[in-house]
């Protein structure tokens, strides 16, 4: 009979000689992370921040996102075709193995936008500025940019406005009249089409759509967030005291060229210089959403 001998060292040492070798510095894919390296108009996300539910946004529309605030993150293929959706919120840890998508190493695309959606039809989304439901009228999304599955851990994108933002600023003459004269004047904006049609994949408003509407604010600077769409017949009217005036944008020059557009992303500003017998135009411009111009004039009322 023969007899078989084992040398439990030379095991031992060569059963730690394979853990060794199968030990990786580099995590696997289950376990590399996914996280967005978020901005709003230039400007990046810092991290952490306070808890809220909308981004952290200064005058000019630019900020962060804070902890919190919450994403619709599309994951698309080399052709711009969904492979899966999914909300991300800011401050929790999310690894690619959460999304069940294709093989590591899978070139794809990466887009979001703000606030988090349900989109029947992503490539035709419909946003209307003045629901109710939407807790802003403004709506963020990112253009798609390039990853790989499961490697990519860090995605950068950068996120744009895509409506428009009219701004109406009144002034007094000081003379006739004073800047608290001013506090309960009425601005309406009246005439403009309320729902924008959006491609969430390429992060554009295609088209315009709805009945036409209009909206009212008070003060001496009021805004009105609004679809990207020619002027048309839209107007804004000031009312002070019994006294009022209608200005028809299509009327307006920028840099001695007609407004015909109110551009995504854009934000186009009319000051008004008020006194008791007119009010003048003083200027148009716009901020770091983009600039549309000035123009001048005076409107006797």
């Amino acid at each position: 009979m023969r007899k078989f001998y084992i040398n439990f060292l030379s095991l031992s040492l060569f059963s730690w000689g394979l853990t060794a070798c199968s030990s990786n510095d580099e995590p696997a894919a289950d376990e590399l992370q996914f996280f967005l390296q978020s901005s709003i108009g230039g400007v990046s996300q810092a991290g952490g921040g306070s808890m809220s539910r909308t981004p952290q946004l200064d005058a000019q529309g630019q900020g962060t996102f804070s902890n919190g605030d919450v994403n619709t993150v599309f994951f698309l293929d080399t052709n711009n075709h969904c492979l899966e959706n999914f909300s991300y919120t800011y401050g929790k840890t999310y690894y690619w193995n959460d999304f069940q998508l294709n093989e590591v190493g899978t070139e794809m695309k990466v887009a979001a936008c703000y606030p988090a959606v349900k989109a029947d039809q992503p490539a035709r989304f419909v946003w209307n500025v003045t629901s109710l439901e939407n807790a802003t009228p403004d709506f963020l999304a990112a253009s798609p940019v390039s990853v790989k599955s499961g490697i990519t851990q860090q995605v950068p994108l950068n996120f744009s406005h895509l409506m428009h933002r009219l701004v109406v600023a009144l002034e007094a003459d000081g003379a006739t009249i004073t800047n608290g004269d001013l506090a309960d004047a009425k601005v309406t904006v009246a005439r403009f089409y309320p729902e924008s049609v959006i491609n969430l994949f390429t992060a554009t408003v295609e088209d315009v759509s709805g009945s036409v509407a209009q909206m009212q604010a008070k003060g001496t600077g009021v805004s009105f967030i609004l679809p990207p769409q020619p002027v048309g017949d839209i107007e804004v009217k000031i009312e002070v005291n019994s006294h009022a005036q209608v200005f028809k944008l299509s009327d307006l020059k920028v840099a001695s060229s007609p407004l015909t557009h109110l551009e995504s992303g854009k934000a186009f500003t009319l000051k008004v210089r008020v006194s008791k017998s007119s009010f003048t135009i003083t200027g148009q411009g716009i901020g770091p959403w983009g600039s549309q111009g000035e123009a001048n004039g005076e409107i006797i009322i």
